[in-house]
């Protein structure tokens, strides 16, 4: 129930894929998100929330929103 921060995103089109990591779409983008606190490891059933990977097909835009209550500025 509680806002995730936002660690960073990365362009795919821009990133070599290890052939390892053949899945992974051509173009778009992931945005990564974790926990502010930073409570969780993810290795728990119980993590589940503390973390979001989201991937979109649409370049980033710049955006001046609030800061969501309860996620602290610093961990914007």
């Amino acid at each position: 129930g509680k806002p995730l921060s936002f660690i960073c995103q990365l362009s795919l089109s821009e990133f070599n894929a290890p052939p390892t990591l053949q899945g992974l779409p051509r173009s778009g983008f992931l945005f990564f998100f974790y926990d502010q606190d930073q409570s969780t490891w993810g290795f728990d059933p119980a993590d589940s929330g503390s973390w979001r990977v989201i991937y979109s097909e649409d370049e980033p835009v710049p955006s001046n929103e609030e800061v969501p209550p309860g996620l602290d500025e610093e961990n914007i």
